[in-house]
């Protein structure tokens, strides 16, 4: 399958690589966040001579993850870490965890061990309002938008209306690549997305309850 790099937020985090802020990837669901997460540690691994033992990663879509405290989660990661090496942290869909802000913030103020985290999580619960109280000004936003048509356009090597239009009806959202000229695999999938959006994202958000 092939991948679309997402290089402009790759640039972005390079950027931000080792400074002193909890790097925080956030947007709707499917945007690409676990992606780009993956393709930056596969590029800190290839160009910058980091060592795997060096990346620690979580992903807590896993429902067995998801019942770690945030103190268990916080100790499991330093007993991975010695003070000698900086350690990339990647948590993600962090916010499945009960008081995660404590264990990021735990991992963000060690004076033994260097820990440089990234973190990603959907808009209902990683709003930036909150953000901004849950690690008061210790963290740097990156709001994940959908891939663009001109990223679409160059990627299938495509720029005719015919694929605008595609484009205007599929959108750019990143699970939806390798699946963009199948309507029978791609339609399924988006209706997915929406309906978690609601259900999931809206209807959590505002403590909606459903009425028959």
């Amino acid at each position: 399958m092939r991948e679309l790099l997402r290089e402009n937020y790759l640039q972005e985090l390079l950027h931000w690589k080792n400074d002193r802020f909890i790097k925080v990837l956030t947007g709707i669901r499917r945007r690409g966040k676990s992606t780009i997460l993956n393709q930056y540690k596969e590029l800190l691994i290839r160009d910058f001579n980091i060592k795997k033992e060096q990346i620690i990663e979580y992903d807590f879509n896993d429902p067995n993850k998801q019942n770690i405290s945030y103190l268990d989660l916080y100790n499991e990661i330093v007993k991975k870490a010695n003070k000698d090496l900086t350690y990339y942290v990647f948590l993600d869909e962090i916010q499945e965890i009960y008081k995660w802000e404590r264990c990021v913030i735990g991992l963000f103020e060690n004076k033994k061990i260097r820990f440089d985290v990234y973190i990603t999580g959907s808009n209902s619960k990683l709003l930036s309002t909150e953000l901004s109280t849950l690690l008061t000004g210790r963290h740097k936003d990156f709001h994940i938008f959908p891939i663009s048509f001109q990223q679409m356009s160059d990627f299938f090597k495509k720029e005719s209306e015919l694929f605008f239009n595609l484009y205007l009806c599929n959108g750019g959202l990143g699970m939806s690549v390798d699946k963009y000229f199948d309507n029978t695999k791609l339609e399924p999938t988006l209706h997915d997305v929406f309906e978690n959006t609601i259900n999931q994202d809206v209807k959590y958000r505002h403590n909606i309850k459903s009425h028959n």
